[in-house]
């Protein structure tokens, strides 16, 4: 859980300081760098800003160190979960 809230704070604070433009010309999309980092590290559930923004230069770096950032928590959290259940 540390990690996440880390990892979503470190990008929520890239993001505030360098946002990402539109992802198409027509995104209406309200601005959130939280939301934006959060959508990034939770691989299972999608908050909608994922595809709605398209960060360019080392922005897409950190989007993509994000994403992959997640899915390795992710795997943690239920080789954890598993090991725990599997003792009963």
């Amino acid at each position: 859980m540390r990690w996440l809230l880390l990892l979503a704070a470190a990008g929520s604070l890239w993001f505030w300081n360098h946002p990402p433009g539109p992802a198409g010309p027509d995104a209406r999309r309200a601005w959130d760098p939280v939301l934006y980092s959060l959508d990034l590290l939770v691989p299972v559930a999608s908050l909608g800003c994922r595809g709605a923004w398209d960060p360019t230069g080392f922005g897409k770096a950190v989007a993509v160190f994000l994403t992959v950032s997640g899915w390795i928590l992710a795997t943690a959290v239920v080789a954890g979960a598993r090991r725990i259940l599997g003792r009963g």
